[in-house]
């Protein structure tokens, strides 16, 4: 029998605080996975090893622990619709505002959509201007890669181009951000600056941020 113990006080010389638990099965259904592929499907997926930080609940306040974990992801979408015809499904259905080209789509899923429906946009073609700003008021470029997302600077610029738009778009903003955990620095930014209040008043009352 194979078993994982984890340490998540570490090892001080005392009574080990970890815990034993039987993860043959898991291991099992991870090996079937990287080896029942034929080398074109193996291509698809990528080792990744990182750190995720721990959830044990005999943390310490305030302490954070991370264990190493080694990922195996899979970066073909069509391998995951292949399952399901193998498990004999019948129909999928896939509906979403964003898919438009079905076509691309399709490819990617590696599944012929024998019915499909694109509607028009509700939105008239002279309510829409599409373009490309590159940076903010005050000449921060407005890149939200990962080496760049963290800067106070970017931050701030970005926040005030938001509340100029806020200022001469009528009735609200749709803003998207690249991550969840990004819009929530952002804002959290923001509000230290009291760049927040600034956008909801130029909003008006009623908005939400």
């Amino acid at each position: 029998m194979l078993c994982f113990r984890f340490f998540p006080g570490g090892h001080d010389g005392g009574p080990a605080r970890g815990y034993v638990t039987c993860r043959l099965q898991l291991l099992k259904e991870a090996l079937e996975k990287v080896f029942c592929g034929n080398a074109q499907e193996t291509d698809a997926y990528k080792v990744h090893v990182h750190d995720v930080a721990s959830g044990f609940q005999h943390n310490e306040p305030g302490e954070k622990k991370y264990n190493r974990t080694l990922s195996y992801w899979c970066f073909d979408p069509g391998l995951c619709m292949k399952e399901f015809v193998k498990l004999g499904v019948k129909t999928i259905l896939l509906t979403s505002g964003t898919l438009a080209p079905l076509e691309s789509f399709a490819q990617e899923l590696k599944l012929p959509f024998q019915i499909q429906l694109e509607n028009p946009h509700v939105i008239p073609a002279n309510h829409v201007w599409i373009g490309v700003v590159r940076t903010g008021p005050s000449g921060v470029p407005l890149n939200s890669s990962y080496r760049n997302r963290d800067s106070i600077e970017y931050k701030i610029d970005l926040g005030n181009a938001i509340v100029n738009w806020a200022r001469i778009v009528p009735d609200g903003l749709l803003v998207f951000f690249p991550s969840y955990s990004f819009l929530t620095t952002c804002i959290k930014a923001w509000k230290t600056m009291r760049l927040s209040s600034f956008i909801h008043d130029s909003m008006g009352s009623d908005s939400a941020l």
